[in-house]
């Protein structure tokens, strides 16, 4: 998949390997510049399909298959938010099965991590006030709710979520 990407952004960028009237060195350039230019772009597009993958599988009720391909999505592009938020679903997921704290902890990493990448997104902070709250960390829950309300504050639902949490009905 990825040779063909080189290929198809090698056509269309008219980058030719062959030395003809232009110098060898210039070649060995143009052929360099144009790998890291594939490599940087080919990245995050693998990352994404990978997360694809994953999503699939999350979907499947797989979820060692579906970790596994957050978890490469996560290797070709380190800053893909989107996988980190994906995997502590899928920690959330397995604590939810297991009762195993150490899955809430990974849960709660994975969307601080995501957080860090994408620290405007309101579903982000209501993710993260809801594994706060799973911990039983209420002050830090109702100030990611806060955050989230911010962000959003035309969203009914997190409007309610931050008066039920100010008011310890969670």
């Amino acid at each position: 998949m990825t040779i063909l990407f080189f290929f198809i952004l090698g056509a269309a960028s008219g980058v030719e390997l062959a030395p003809r009237a232009v110098g060898l060195p210039a070649k060995i350039f143009s052929a360099l510049v144009f790998v890291a230019v594939s490599a940087v772009l080919a990245r995050p597009l693998a990352s994404s399909i990978l997360l694809q993958r994953g999503i699939y599988y999350f979907n499947k009720s797989d979820y060692s298959l579906a970790r596994e391909y957050a978890q490469k999505a996560l290797l070709y592009d380190g800053r893909n938010w989107q996988a980190y938020s994906r995997l502590s679903e899928i920690h959330f997921t397995d604590y939810a099965r297991t009762k195993n704290p150490a899955e809430l902890q990974e849960a709660a990493g994975c969307q601080l991590k995501a957080l860090i990448y994408c620290p405007q997104n309101a579903a982000l902070h209501s993710d993260m006030a809801w594994l706060y709250l799973s911990e039983g960390r209420r002050g830090e829950a109702l100030s990611e709710i806060k955050q989230a309300v911010a962000l959003d504050r035309y969203n009914e639902k997190l409007k309610n979520t931050m008066i039920l949490i100010e008011n310890n009905h969670y």
